[in-house]
């Protein structure tokens, strides 16, 4: 059985504090960006669907949180993202991309690298997919194990999935604009020995509206069960 992980009680609570405290936090992600906003470089993220509307770009960001917990790491929790995007592929008539994401903590780690494609159906509506692989792992050095034969970490401390995701864009108005995007669509398995522990399913929801120069967003982010 595994114990008490070294800083158990402040990790895990300042990590449910920075995943609760974004207001367009992916599951276990501190990527912040709205499912409707084309000019947003991290859209592509989350909602693939803007990718035939976008124009090409290389986006690489990066963000730290310190939290003044962790002994001697100042910058023990981060993530980062690197997409490459190319919206008008001719022959294939297909928006392609790829992108990269990296959730690192002292004791767990999350990666991601998805292929996107996108295809426009008219001038005005968007539809876009990305799947690729998904890997957690974790730090076994910061667990104190109570059996040292614990079955958990007995196959490994990594895990690896296919994941999937969705996207739609939709201008109905010239100046109204709607997306939504389903993150972990497959919900995919990420237990270490083989048990029901799925990622949570994301959706999310944005509106954009802009009048007299002055662009309003709405929007929501509804988190499914693991």
């Amino acid at each position: 059985m595994i114990g008490y992980m070294k800083y158990c009680q402040k990790i895990l609570v300042a990590f449910g504090v920075i995943c609760s405290s974004a207001s367009s936090v992916a599951a276990q992600s501190f990527v912040n960006a709205s499912a409707v906003d084309m000019y947003d470089t991290q859209i592509q993220l989350i909602n693939p669907g803007v990718l035939r509307f976008q124009d090409g770009q290389l986006s690489v960001g990066s963000r730290v949180v310190h939290y003044g917990f962790l002994e001697n790491n100042a910058v023990g929790l981060n993530n980062s993202y690197v997409s490459v995007t190319l919206p008008n592929v001719t022959k294939l008539k297909l928006g392609l991309g790829l992108f990269g994401t990296n959730l690192s903590t002292p004791f767990y780690n999350e990666n991601k690298a998805n292929i996107l494609l996108g295809i426009k159906f008219s001038e005005n509506f968007g539809f876009g997919t990305q799947f690729g692989v998904l890997a957690n792992s974790f730090n076994r050095d910061e667990f104190i194990l109570v059996d040292e034969g614990d079955p958990v970490f007995q196959g490994g401390t990594s895990t690896f999935a296919f994941n999937v995701g969705v996207g739609a864009y939709w201008q109905a108005r010239p100046h109204l604009q709607f997306g939504l995007a389903i993150e972990n669509l497959n919900r995919p398995n990420i237990s270490l020995v083989g048990d029901n522990v799925y990622q949570s399913r994301v959706m999310h929801f944005s509106a954009s509206y802009l009048y007299s120069g002055l662009e309003l967003d709405a929007g929501f982010i509804l988190e499914g069960k693991r």
